[in-house]
């Protein structure tokens, strides 16, 4: 029973669940082929942005391993990219600082909210805000720091979150078949 709760209840970050409509399939269909998988970012953009009723849509990527290097150590982290949004559907408690903003995943900013285990292996302890660190080759500044998140977790599950924006390069804005995430 415990293990059925953890996985299917309602636990923090998802408080809301009840509420929260996923869109994490997309089956696109022609007369000579047929694809499934997750929906791209610009399915999602065109599709559940301006979703009739919705009290708010998010879009996020679905946790990604990365590679960190910090003080010469080789560490595995999981990314998950997402947009201003997403902080207020999902019920983080910032343990320091705050979530990053839509204007931050506009502006592409590289300010990132760490959990508490990722701020414990980076820095040690408590006090991470305003610090760097290093991800997939590309330098963040920890903007907040919430709780760990079960892995269980698909929607809120991650080591580190940044904004989509920070992203390399912008094929993925309009490709129909991804790596994300819609919510409502």
């Amino acid at each position: 029973v415990a293990m059925l709760d953890h996985t299917f209840g309602i636990h923090a970050p998802e408080l809301n669940d009840a509420r929260v409509l996923t869109a994490g399939h997309l089956k696109m269909r022609g007369p000579n082929a047929t694809t499934t998988g997750n929906p791209g970012f610009g399915f999602l953009a065109r599709v559940f942005k301006d979703f009739p009723g919705a009290v708010k849509t998010s879009i996020a990527s679905v946790p990604e391993g990365v590679v960190s290097f910090h003080n010469g150590e080789k560490l595995r982290l999981v990314r998950k990219r997402t947009d201003g949004a997403f902080w207020t559907i999902m019920t983080f408690r910032f343990l320091e600082g705050g979530p990053f903003t839509d204007e931050d995943e506009e502006a592409g900013r590289f300010g990132a909210v760490i959990t508490a285990g990722t701020r414990d292996r980076l820095f040690g302890g408590p006090g991470a805000l305003g610090k760097t660190f290093e991800a997939d080759g590309q330098r963040f500044t920890v903007a907040g720091v919430v709780p760990d998140v079960s892995s269980i977790r698909l929607r809120s599950y991650a080591d580190f979150y940044v904004p989509m924006g920070t992203s390399r390069d912008s094929v993925f804005r309009t490709a129909f078949d991804g790596s994300y995430l819609g919510l409502i």
